[in-house]
């Protein structure tokens, strides 16, 4: 079954676990110009996105495409793989 086709009922079920660095946060958040907070934020949603199944590295953009429409939702900076892309 696909999650992403909606077969499988997401609520309640876990999907995995999201582990994120604080000092890899800290380290990324000053060498990119923004706040630690932001940082986090791009960070979950990049790692959300992989636990729902979607994939950057295999698919044809629609990571991307999901990812930067959250980001802009969020009012956040660009996140890595939007910025990759310029």
């Amino acid at each position: 079954l696909d999650i992403m086709s909606g077969e499988i009922p997401l609520v309640g079920m876990p999907l995995g676990s999201i582990v994120i660095a604080e000092s890899f946060v800290r380290q990324k958040a000053l060498e990119l110009g923004h706040t630690p907070q932001e940082e986090l934020s791009l960070l979950f949603i990049h790692g959300m996105l992989h636990l729902l199944g979607y994939d950057h590295e295999n698919d044809q953009g629609q990571m991307r495409e999901k990812e930067k429409a959250l980001i802009e939702h969020f009012g956040l900076p660009q996140s890595l793989i939007i910025r990759t892309e310029e």
